[in-house]
């Protein structure tokens, strides 16, 4: 009997489970197509992205390019879009999105890192749209953990792949540049990257000091638990530096640096969780 009931709960747990996924699938076919009617409605005359992150350099440049071009742009997802849904309703439906067409009033896409709106330029632009692509930094061995990952051989692809296709390919850097012309045979533009200057304009650095209780000098690392961001060689830094106040954004913890680089915290080191946008710019402004 205690078999049987054993059995039984087994099956119950599992029907259950295959009932909790088929509802998140079904969720999320209906956010995707509900996205796709009103991409497919749209006005826009640039389609711009990947953009499925809510954080980051790369979300700030695209927010930046929508912000300032004279052009209607569409972010692929759109920023209201991405809060109601996030990004699961684009990663469970992609072939559908891949063969989702333009909008009739579309004449540009502008493709970055990720790389599912590569692939859909690969099938849609040609004849059809002028496709831009920037070009970002390649991932490398040491922005791994044991080498190169899997996903970031992925990204390294498509951004070569996008380099390669697009009409016009930008670069950001002029040893970017260099690269991908002797590594890759892709002739770019350089086109130096840009800030907000109007927001950083809006810092107030007495602001970021009296909401943290900071005084005096400080040395300042915004990133995140990534070794593309090298948070080991800040805290080596602070480790060297005793006498200097130093200050890590992006939510390291004093476990992570034990846990991944062996080593112990500093009392000279201040860890801050992530932090808004506002607040970043308050402490670039207030770091020596």
């Amino acid at each position: 009997m205690l078999r049987r009931f054993r059995g039984y709960a087994r099956w119950l747990q599992f029907q259950y489970s295959s009932y909790q996924w088929n509802r998140y699938f079904r969720r999320c076919e209906r956010q995707f197509l509900e996205w796709q009617n009103s991409f497919s409605q749209s006005d826009a005359q640039v389609l711009l992205g990947m953009h499925l992150h809510l954080y980051g350099g790369v979300r700030n440049h695209l927010l930046a390019i929508q912000k300032y071009s004279s052009l209607r742009v569409l972010l692929v997802p759109e920023e209201s879009d991405l809060r109601r849904f996030g990004a699961a309703p684009f990663s469970e439906n992609r072939a559908a999105f891949l063969e989702t067409p333009p909008p009739q009033s579309a004449f540009a896409v502008h493709t970055h890192v990720l790389p599912d709106l590569v692939l859909w330029a690969e099938r849609h632009a040609k004849g059809r749209l002028v496709w831009v692509h920037t070009h970002h930094l390649f991932y490398y061995p040491e922005a791994g953990r044991q080498g190169i990952e899997t996903w970031q051989s992925d990204l390294n692809s498509a951004m070569v792949r996008g380099a390669k296709n697009s009409d016009i390919c930008l670069c950001v850097s002029r040893w970017e540049q260099q690269t991908l012309q002797q590594e890759h045979g892709i002739r770019s533009h350089y086109l130096p990257n840009g800030v907000n200057v109007s927001q950083c304009d809006l810092a107030k650095p007495q602001r970021f000091r009296k909401k943290f209780r900071l005084h005096g000098d400080f040395l300042l690392w915004v990133g995140r638990l990534d070794p593309v961001k090298n948070p080991r060689a800040f805290v080596e830094l602070a480790i060297r530096q005793p006498d200097m106040q130093c200050v890590m954004i992006g939510g390291v913890t004093r476990q992570d640096v034990l846990r991944h680089y062996g080593l112990e915290a500093p009392a000279n080191l201040r860890l801050l969780p992530q932090l808004s946008h506002a607040d970043v710019l308050d402490a670039i402004a207030a770091c020596r």
